[in-house]
């Protein structure tokens, strides 16, 4: 979504996006829908980004390299920006054979190891989300090609009032009015943290003074999803939670809930935090990753220490039993991201450091 933002807000004079999609999926779907231009490239000249590649992966991909080299030619690209590693990994060597300068985005926080150090020299400039992710770039080598920038946000359009789309998806769970809805957005993933979500639900419900929903917005399934259900079993809450899976937009399903719990660590930034201070729902998250760097704790949101579950459920508790609180912290929220992350200032600064890295730009960029 950041780098779809970027895209279709780019001053037209100055580059010209092409954007390259190599798996079918919810992206495709997206820019499908909207009428985006992309072109499809093969899914086998994905290098995957792993702790250790062998040898012979690197060399089964040397003829894509050779292939994306002329396709970069003939497009007459000035620039490659790759927006995760694996697009960093793929794309680096392709883009130094054609002479392109390459940007390496970092959307988490890396593991410096020989590979990755190997890979980044392709990069003429890292751009990180956050300053937890551009931590270990602080070194040398690094010092004169990173910089952060935050990810852009456009303040969601058309949302119901909150009261009735809270009514609208209470309908839909078939709960009763008085239900407080509390939610998780984000795939069953372990950094993630979905067993503390469902401990922290077990003690929210057990001390709230009103009914409570836990809803759960992401790709559910795998071993992990599997713990997960055992144990809200055995919680005895499989009432009380409602699995949505993946939803595009979320900001409705953010809009209508009470709050958004978010106990994931070591994100490196919090996309899906920011998201819902646009729709005014209160967030409480574990103090760890960019989370920090979003979040004033009790003025824009709660942090708690990352996977204490009673911490936990008793900030959530805080705002669930004191709307005003809750009202409070989601209004400063709301101030807080429609100044300072808002996509003029993200287009601005990636303009400018396109335009660092060359000072005159062919089209298409």
């Amino acid at each position: 979504m950041s780098t779809l933002l970027l895209a279709v807000s780019l001053d037209r004079r100055i580059c010209e996006p092409l954007i390259l999609v190599h798996r079918e999926g919810p992206l495709t779907d997206h820019l499908l829908q909207r009428d985006i231009p992309f072109r499809r490239v093969p899914e086998q000249w994905i290098l995957e980004y792993r702790a250790r590649t062998a040898l012979r992966d690197v060399v089964r991909l040397l003829p894509a390299t050779v292939t994306m080299q002329r396709m970069l030619d003939h497009e007459r690209v000035d620039i490659v920006h790759a927006n995760d590693n694996r697009m960093g990994t793929t794309w680096g060597p392709a883009a130094r054979l054609a002479g392109c300068r390459f940007i390496w985005h970092q959307r988490t926080r890396p593991v410096l190891s020989r590979r990755m150090r190997f890979f980044t020299t392709f990069a003429n400039y890292i751009v990180c989300v956050s300053d937890y992710c551009s931590t270990p770039f602080r070194g040398p080598g690094f010092l004169d090609r990173v910089s952060v920038v935050d990810d852009p946000f456009c303040r969601p359009a058309g949302l119901s009032d909150k009261v009735v789309a809270k009514a609208l998806l209470q309908a839909k769970l078939s709960v009763p009015s008085d239900t407080c809805i509390v939610t998780f957005a984000a795939n069953i993933l372990p950094h993630k943290r979905p067993l503390i979500f469902v401990e922290a639900a077990h003690h929210i419900a057990a001390r709230s003074t009103r009914p409570v929903a836990f809803v759960v917005l992401g790709n559910a399934d795998g071993p992990l999803f599997a713990r997960m259900q055992q144990r809200i079993a055995e919680l005895g809450l499989t009432a009380n939670f409602h699995f949505l899976g993946f939803c595009n937009p979320i900001e409705p399903w953010l809009r209508a809930s009470d709050l958004l719990l978010a106990p994931s660590v070591e994100e490196g930034y919090g996309r899906t935090v920011v998201e819902a201070m646009l729709t005014e729902t209160p967030v409480v998250a574990a103090a760890s990753g960019g989370y920090c760097e979003v979040i004033s704790s009790g003025t824009t949101g709660i942090l708690v220490p990352p996977d204490d579950v009673i911490a936990l459920a008793e900030a959530a508790l805080s705002i669930l039993e004191n709307s005003a609180y809750g009202s409070s912290l989601a209004r400063s929220a709301l101030d807080f991201a429609s100044r300072r992350l808002d996509v003029e200032t993200h287009v601005e600064k990636m303009t400018t450091i396109y335009r660092k890295l060359g000072p005159v730009l062919r089209k298409p960029a």
